[in-house]
């Protein structure tokens, strides 16, 4: 029966929009509705995968639109509807992971229509705001929980989410997720997570020189029972700015957390993360080092499954479960944004290098380097090139990935 809940959530969107009231307070509604703000982008992506192994060279061309509307607030009152269809442009030279086309590398871009959000939203009564329905949820830095919006049909979440801001400087927030969206798409075998999941995260800014955030994560994924476990954790993230050069800025993060087996997961492990991130800003350029860990005991180790997975350990995605001897992982990223004439908005250019070891033993996983440039044409509209390389030692195949991204927003 949970798993009925986007039915009746669905129904109480479009419910709520023809909620039968006295005529002032339906003229307040309908001036909500006929306000709303339309969401309409589109996202051409060019996504070309080398890998050893294959004989075939992936071409990917695909085309993501959205298209939908978010109503104005009534009475504390709102809601948001979106729908996306994502389409392979011209020959399908490559596995979407449910086309077959196992001669081809995947690139986990599957063509789907589907709905993409659907939630009510209510912020009403006691600094609190509630959210009802499919929703993009991200988390932190997205390492435990996030939408994955680098693929073009992000992970969404059936979920109720509520959010309290009735003391100063602090965000308690309590997440009930029904059902996992992952990016795969309903066509596939391991499309949807079935989940039974509570998630707590409080976050205080009141500290001059960061942000402090400790959480409890309870994952009860019913059809990946492997993957169901019970996470504590604390982040301090932050920034200082030096007195004599107010360009100059000191970056900072670190993170700890621990796990343990939940719900229907019948392995034994006691496993530990651990995240050291400092970095240097300098106007608009920043520098990071960083080392993060994962603990495994050969067996099984750490694991995020409802991470925006893409986001770490490199962009090539070839880590996308931590191997059973964990991870550690030693990168550099820099990242440095400007204006260099009027007519254009703006271009960034970044890079990274990866790395990676087991930590459980003295093996070496690999190493990956990335380079990007991102131009911001208008106000709307943006276009990407993107150039990564995976050397594999031990885990996966060697794999070089281009892509080539236009995306236009409203």
């Amino acid at each position: 029966m949970r798993h009925d809940l986007l039915k009746a959530i669905t129904l109480c969107v479009f419910g709520a929009m023809g909620l039968p009231t006295t005529a002032q307070a339906s003229e307040s509604l309908s001036d909500a509705i006929l306000n709303s703000r339309p969401i309409i982008n589109a996202r051409y992506r060019y996504e070309g995968v080398d890998q050893d192994g294959f004989t075939e060279y992936a071409r990917a061309s695909t085309l993501r639109t959205r298209v939908g509307f978010e109503t104005q607030r009534y009475k504390g009152l709102s809601a948001l509807l979106d729908f996306e269809n994502i389409s392979a442009i011209g020959n399908e030279l490559f596995n979407d992971t449910v086309n077959a086309r196992s001669q081809f590398p995947i690139v986990a871009d599957p063509n789907i229509t589907e709905l993409n959000q659907a939630y009510l939203n209510f912020d009403g009564v006691f600094d609190t705001a509630v959210r009802l329905g499919r929703q993009r949820i991200n988390l932190d830095n997205q390492r435990f929980v996030g939408a994955v919006g680098f693929r073009q049909n992000e992970q969404t979440f059936d979920a109720i989410s509520i959010t309290n801001q009735s003391i100063n400087d602090t965000s308690l927030r309590y997440i009930y997720i029904d059902n996992v969206n992952r990016i795969f798409g309903d066509d596939s075998q391991v499309g949807d997570f079935k989940s039974n999941s509570h998630l707590v995260n409080v976050k205080y800014s009141g500290l001059q020189i960061g942000t402090l955030v400790g959480y409890g994560y309870f994952l009860d994924l019913e059809n990946a029972p492997a993957f169901s476990s019970k996470t504590y954790g604390a982040r301090f993230t932050g920034r200082w700015d030096f007195n004599f050069n107010h360009d100059l800025s000191l970056l900072y993060a670190i993170e700890i957390a621990h796990q343990r087996p939940h719900a229907d997961n019948s392995n034994d492990f006691d496993h530990n993360y651990f995240l050291f991130e400092p970095g240097v800003r300098l106007r608009d350029l920043k520098i990071k080092l960083g080392y993060e860990s994962m603990d495994g005991n050969g067996t099984n180790a750490f694991q995020t499954p409802l991470a925006t997975l893409h986001a770490f350990n490199g962009v090539t995605d070839r880590l996308l479960v931590t191997p059973s001897n964990g991870i550690e992982d030693i990168y550099a990223k820099i990242h440095y944004a400007f204006e260099p004439v009027k007519w254009l908005e703006g271009i960034t250019l970044s890079g990274a290098y990866h790395y990676l070891n087991f930590e459980q033993t003295s093996g070496k996983i690999g190493t990956e380097w990335s380079t990007k440039i991102a131009l911001k044409l208008t106000r709307n509209v943006s276009i990407s090139l993107e150039q990564a390389q995976y050397n594999a030692q031990s885990v996966s195949v060697d794999t070089n990935k281009t892509w080539v991204t236009l995306q236009y927003i409203f």
